[in-house]
C-alpha cells in the first residue's frame, strides 16, 4: 500500500532495512521505524495543532508502544498521549508520558479504575453511567476529581466491528445528570470513533461527527456550562486538522500519521513522509511463489507488493505482488509471487503496508541519524514495547563503506 511512495519519499530507509538485514543484524518479522521522520511528522503535526487550535493526544498501539519512537514523538513537540487499554495506559505512564485520555476504544476494568487515576489522565472515557459511578467510586478512594467525557452515538453512525458502546444521543442529558449527581466526577466533554474517513483519496465526515457536535449543543444548553473537550479521532493528520477546527472540535489523537500511513497518505501527496517498512526473508520457494516470514499482518494490512532483494541494485527492480494469508488463517508466512528469476531461499524481502504492531507477534527496530549521515540501530523490542534479544550480530549501518 505504501511501498511506492516510500520508495519515493524515503529510500533510504528501505535501504538501511535491506543492509541490516543482510547483515544479520536485523531478524525477519521485524518493523524498521525511522526515527528522524517520525520526529519530524510529530512536529508537522504540533504545528498544524497550534495553528489550528486542536489539541493532540498521540496513540501508539500502532507502532507497538516503542519506547524509542515515542522519544522521536516527544521530540517533535507532542508530549500527551492517549491510550487505547490499560496496557498502554500503564506503557505511557512508565515513560513519563502525560495521558490525556484513558477509557475511549476500551473501557476501563472495574478493578483497574483506581490504579488508573493514580496515573492522574486529563480525561476517562465511559460509554455509560454504570461506568462513571464505577469510576466516581474510585474517584473517592482515590481523592481525585476526574473528567468525564461521553461516548455518544446514534443509529446512524458508522462504528468498527468489535468497537460499537455509547450512550443514545437521545439518552445524553439524562446520562449526564445523573453523572454529575455522583461525587468526584463531571462530564467534560464527548466523543465517538471514527469521526472522519478517507473517501476517494480525500478526508470525508462521518455521522459521528455530527452526532457528537449535537451531543455538545445539548448538554451545554441543558448543563449550563461549556464542554472543555469535543474529541474527534480518526484519520488523524495534518490534513485534518483546519477541517476539526471548523466544526469546534477540541482534540484529536494522531497515530498513523506519525509514520505517514493513514489511508489519506495512499497518494503520496502528504506532509506526513512513511516512516516505516517490514522486513522479512524468502523462507522457501515453491514454482515462482516465495513464501515469507510472517507475524506482522493483521486483517487491514493491504499488503500489495514487495521488493526481493539481495543487493542493493535490486531495490530499483519493480515491485512483485504480495499477499497474507486470510484473517481467519495464521499468518506464518506471507506470499510474494512472480519471483523473479535470481531469487533464493534467504532474499530479503521490504514492504509497506498499514498495519497495527500491537496486535501482531513482530519484533520493532528503530534506526536514528538515517537522514544526517550517522544512522544506528537504537535496539530491538517486541510487539508490546518490551526490549528483546534475538542473539543476532549488532551493528552499524553504514551508508557509505
Amino acid at each position: 500500500m505504501f511501498l511506492e511512495i516510500t520508495l519515493r519519499r524515503n529510500r533510504r530507509l528501505i535501504e538501511a532495512a535491506l543492509d541490516y538485514h543482510r547483515a544479520g543484524t536485523l531478524p525477519p518479522n521485524t518493523y524498521l521505524i525511522d526515527y528522524d521522520t517520525v520526529r519530524e511528522n510529530a512536529r508537522l503535526l504540533h504545528d498544524a495543532s497550534r495553528q489550528s487550535g486542536v489539541g493532540l493526544f498521540f496513540i501508539t498501539k500502532q507502532l507497538g508502544h516503542n519506547p524509542a519512537a515515542i522519544d522521536a514523538i516527544r521530540e517533535g513537540g507532542l508530549t500527551t498521549g492517549t491510550s487505547i487499554d490499560t496496557t498502554e495506559a500503564y506503557l505511557l505512564a512508565a515513560k513519563q508520558v502525560a495521558l490525556g485520555n484513558v477509557g475511549h476504544l476500551t473501557q476501563i476494568p472495574t478493578h483497574e479504575i483506581e490504579a488508573i487515576l493514580r496515573l492522574a489522565p486529563e480525561y476517562v472515557t465511559v460509554f455509560g453511567v454504570e461506568k462513571a459511578r464505577q469510576v466516581s467510586a474510585a474517584a473517592q478512594r482515590a481523592n481525585r476529581d476526574v473528567d468525564l467525557i461521553l461516548r455518544v452515538y446514534r443509529p446512524v453512525d458508522e462504528f468498527f466491528p468489535g468497537q460499537v458502546g455509547g450512550i443514545a444521543l437521545d439518552d445524553v442529558i439524562d446520562a449526564a445528570r445523573a453523572i454529575n449527581a455522583l461525587p468526584r466526577v463531571r462530564v467534560a466533554g464527548v466523543t465517538s470513533y471514527p469521526c472522519l474517513t478517507v473517501e476517494d483519496g480525500a478526508l470525508s465526515e462521518l455521522p459521528n461527527l455530527e452526532t457528537i457536535l449535537m451531543a455538545r449543543e445539548s448538554l451545554e444548553r441543558a448543563l449550563g456550562y461549556s464542554l472543555a473537550c469535543v474529541s474527534a479521532p480518526g484519520n488523524t493528520c495534518v490534513a485534518a486538522l483546519p477541517l476539526l477546527a471548523s466544526y469546534g472540535v477540541t482534540h484529536a489523537e494522531p497515530g498513523h500519521a506519525l509514520t505517514g500511513t493513514t489511508p489519506l497518505h495512499g497518494d503520496g501527496a502528504q506532509p506526513e513522509t512513511p516512516a516505516m517498512v517490514y522486513v522479512s526473508e524468502v523462507s522457501h520457494i515453491q514454482g515462482r511463489t516465495g513464501y515469507m516470514y510472517g507475524g506482522g499482518f493483521y486483517r487491514r494490512s493491504r499488503l500489495e507488493a514487495a521488493l526481493v532483494a539481495s543487493r542493493a541494485e535490486h531495490l530499483s527492480e519493480p515491485p512483485v505482488p504480495a499477499s497474507h494469508p486470510p484473517a481467519d488463517m495464521i499468518d506464518y508466512y506471507g506470499q510474494v509471487d512472480a519471483l523473479p528469476a535470481r531469487a533464493q531461499v534467504g532474499d530479503t524481502v521490504i514492504a509497506a503496508f498499514r498495519t497495527q504492531i500491537f496486535v501482531t507477534r513482530s519484533n520493532v527496530a528503530v534506526v536514528k541519524g538515517l537522514h544526517s549521515g550517522q544512522p544506528s540501530l537504537s535496539g530491538l523490542w517486541d510487539f508490546r514495547g518490551r526490549p528483546v534479544s534475538n542473539g543476532l550480530k549488532a551493528g552499524v549501518y553504514d551508508p557509505h563503506p
